[in-house]
């Protein structure tokens, strides 16, 4: 069921919402990065959407039951209509957790995590997971560089979080923001200045998914991974 519901920013039509969905003790759990399918209206056929919370990192309910949270952009005609249809108390029904988005890589290379808009969704969670030091299933946690490219920094209500659990991260997160608004677009070549070779961690829209890309196909040092959410 859903346990809380919140509009994020300003509240205006393109602000994100936060839903805390509360589960039964069936719930399986998850690991920082993965995803599930959710519906929320049986009329509506089932979603993807990042799970942007670590486990355990929420808590339980007053009931007992584990918490997560979902945190959706208004991306379509039907995420657009779930600010004002979602309220606590309503049914929900999840199916996963499934993914494998879990930010680690070979110990020899630099990690790199790369997200765009929403697309940071995952790395919220996996930045959870370092501020509960959770170790990942494949060795101990590694330093990591992060970039995340936003409209307008100014006005992006999840920068404020993102910030937060990059400083307080162990180890503590670099943080690079490129906000659009400002000029500061990314170029896969503003990589090129980190040492050794890379595992580079993208999710975001397709198509700097698909530059980046472009240009790791002609760099033997760099290992691109990403999400495919292309269902349909």
């Amino acid at each position: 069921r859903i346990h809380a519901v919140q509009v994020l920013g300003d509240g205006g039509a393109a602000a994100p919402i936060e839903v805390i969905c509360a589960l039964p003790a069936s719930w399986p759990s998850h690991r920082a990065g993965q995803f599930a399918f959710v519906r929320f209206d049986a009329s509506e056929g089932a979603h993807p959407f990042t799970i942007a919370s670590a486990p355990g990192s929420l808590g339980t309910s007053e009931a007992g039951e584990p918490l997560l949270r979902l945190v959706i952009k208004p991306l379509g005609d039907y995420t657009r209509t779930l600010s004002r249809r979602l309220q606590a108390g309503q049914r929900v029904d999840i199916e996963g957790p499934y993914g494998r988005f879990d930010g680690q890589g070979s110990a020899h290379r630099t990690q790199v995590w790369v997200a765009a808009g929403v697309g940071v969704t995952p790395f919220l969670a996996l930045l959870e997971a370092r501020q509960l030091g959770a170790a990942p299933a494949r060795g101990g946690l590694r330093p990591v560089h992060m970039h995340y490219c936003t409209r307008d920094a100014t006005a992006d209500p999840l920068l404020p979080r993102l910030r937060t659990l990059c400083a307080q991260a162990q180890p503590a997160v670099p943080l690079t923001v490129h906000s659009a608004a400002q000029g500061q677009l990314l170029r896969p070549q503003d990589l090129q200045d980190l040492a050794g070779p890379l595992d580079i961690w993208y999710c975001g829209p397709q198509g700097l998914g698909d530059t980046l890309h472009a240009h790791a196909s002609t760099q033997r040092s760099w290992r691109l991974h990403r999400e495919s959410f292309a269902m349909r």
